[in-house]
């Protein structure tokens, strides 16, 4: 069950000041003028990773707890989210 309140995910970094979410068309987070310094853009990935670094996170909690046969695929998507998040 999702208990979250954010937008859902995923969302995406367009490279340039906006992180949006494609399923919603509407623009989470522009950077513009919100941040400072040499890692924008390392930091914009990480930002428009969070939806999927916490659904990967709440997966493995549950796979761990309810469904442990289900781990591999929940770890797949947790390395999935920590590429995105290092922009790869």
């Amino acid at each position: 069950m999702n208990t979250s309140k954010h937008t859902p995910g995923p969302w995406i970094y367009d490279g340039g000041s906006s992180i949006k979410s494609p399923s919603t068309d509407i623009e989470v987070v522009s950077l513009y003028g919100a941040m400072g310094g040499d890692n924008n853009k390392a930091d914009a990935y990480m930002l428009s990773a969070a939806p999927a670094m916490y659904e990967a996170l709440r997966d493995i909690v549950n796979a761990l707890h309810f469904h442990p046969s289900r781990i591999d695929m929940e770890l797949n998507k947790a390395r999935q989210a920590l590429a995105q998040a290092e922009g790869k």
